[in-house]
């Protein structure tokens, strides 16, 4: 068996106890980790020159990005956008903090979507989840893909979002393997520190 015939175990494996691991984290070190980032993000270049923030309301144990919404709004001004997931597809639409949302077919909840929502080429930054990242900025998700095909055309477009994944510290690993449609962050940003 080749080594690319051993890439979805291996995947799958990392992803499970990943997952395993942030979920048995308890409500303080969820809580405390989250703002944390928090924190840290609101100082960073890419969300002091971005007007337009994309985020993603957590599940299954992910780090919690909402905290920023409060942290973001006494600094500059910021248009808050959250993903839609359709069947094969993901876009973004505007989220004001407080506003109704419906949840999806996984049970997340999405701001109501009427139109288009916005092109990803407008979106200034997206804080992108992830269950397990390494050094290099490689990251593994829950396996829909909806990431890598939404943000695949930013590899080469002129005007692209910066792409920041957001996790707890203790989701890194040592070498990601990757497939060649697996999209690099620019920078993963943990509780603990940047990479």
């Amino acid at each position: 068996m080749s080594d690319l015939n051993l890439l979805p175990a291996l995947k799958q494996q990392i992803r499970r106890e990943k997952q395993r691991l942030r979920r048995n984290l308890s409500k303080v070190q969820q809580r405390t980790a989250a703002h944390q980032l928090a924190r840290r993000v609101a100082s960073s270049l890419p969300y002091l020159r971005a007007r337009r923030v994309a985020l993603y309301w957590p599940c299954q144990g992910e780090i919690n990005p909402l905290p920023l919404l409060s942290v973001g709004r006494s600094s500059l001004p910021k248009q808050w956008y959250l993903p839609v997931v359709g069947q094969q597809s993901m876009v973004f639409y505007p989220y004001e903090p407080g506003q109704s949302l419906i949840p999806n077919r996984y049970g997340i909840p999405e701001p109501p979507h009427g139109g288009s929502g916005i092109p990803v080429w407008m979106l200034d930054l997206v804080l992108v989840p992830l269950v397990a990242f390494d050094a290099n900025r490689n990251r593994l998700g829950m396996g829909g893909g909806f990431y890598d095909r939404c943000f695949q055309s930013s590899r080469t477009a002129v005007k692209a979002p910066y792409l920041m994944g957001v996790a707890h510290d203790i989701q890194i690993v040592d070498d990601l393997p990757t497939e060649e449609w697996d999209i690099t962050l620019q920078a993963v940003a943990t509780e603990r520190r940047w990479y």
